[in-house]
């Protein structure tokens, strides 16, 4: 009877030990990238992967809205919301909502995260936009 005992118990913390991994492993892969300058990015861009560009925002209100450039160490990017989220930008919208657009305005130092493409009309780079957060 011991035995089954300790064999339950020891098969128990087997799996507690396996869960925390798991969940471990799980939290950590939803981190957002370290930021790296845009520069940096551009200098040897991997399409279709998630990135966090710090650089500071121009252009706010010259292109499509609500759509600007991120600019840092002399190379820009042009930062878009994804089309499937641009119902969550709004003209006036506060840092409190679950992106950032209430962040964005020319002159601010930001670090935005989303994935980085090739748009599709011209074949320059773009970031679409998952997160926004001032820079620290």
């Amino acid at each position: 009877m011991r035995k089954l005992y300790y064999r339950f118990l020891l098969i128990v913390c087997a799996l507690v030990i396996v869960i925390g991994v798991l969940i471990c492993v799980s939290v950590g892969g939803t981190s957002t990238p370290s930021p790296q300058s845009v520069a940096e990015i551009l200098r040897n861009p991997v399409y279709n992967t998630q990135v966090t560009a710090q650089g500071e925002v121009t252009r706010l209100g010259e292109l499509v809205d609500p759509c600007f450039y991120l600019v840092s160490e002399g190379a820009e990017l042009e930062v878009c919301p994804r089309p499937e989220n641009l119902y969550s930008y709004t003209e006036n919208p506060s840092p409190q909502d679950s992106i950032g657009w209430g962040f964005v305005q020319n002159e601010a130092l930001l670090n935005v995260t989303g994935e980085l493409a090739q748009n599709e009309k011209t074949g320059e780079p773009i970031l679409w936009v998952d997160l926004i957060r001032p820079a620290t």
